[in-house]
């Protein structure tokens, strides 16, 4: 699977600015067991293929509703589904919506301003 549009530069954003990010990503619904086994086998070997084994080991996948128990202060999620953007902030983090790579780069450059402030 290649990389989403911008991927790559928002990922390098995240490096040079500090941060080793810990991917949380969702899984299909226990129901679809088949599809559940290839994507989590997917997912990590993508993973390991394009960022190392050190993002491979430490990624949170779950199912979409669970990303938010993930969530607490000083928690930064860059998701492109709104509903887990509510649900992150309501259990305490802070929320970006993705809608392309300048605006989520825009967006987290301000929240790093806001805590250097303090």
């Amino acid at each position: 699977m290649p990389w989403m549009a911008g991927g790559r530069e928002l990922h390098g954003f995240l490096k040079n600015s500090g941060f080793c990010p810990t991917i949380l990503s969702a899984l299909p619904g226990q129901e679809r067991k088949k599809a559940l086994a290839d994507a989590r086998k997917g997912k990590i070997q993508w993973l390991r293929k394009e960022l190392g084994i050190q993002y491979a080991n430490n990624a949170i996948l779950c199912f979409r509703p669970e990303k938010a128990l993930q969530s607490g202060a000083s928690r930064v999620l860059i998701d492109d589904n709104s509903e887990n953007i509510s649900e992150w902030e309501e259990a305490g983090g802070t929320g970006i919506l993705h809608k392309n790579t300048n605006r989520t780069i825009r967006c987290f450059s301000k929240i790093l301003d806001v805590e250097q402030k303090f």
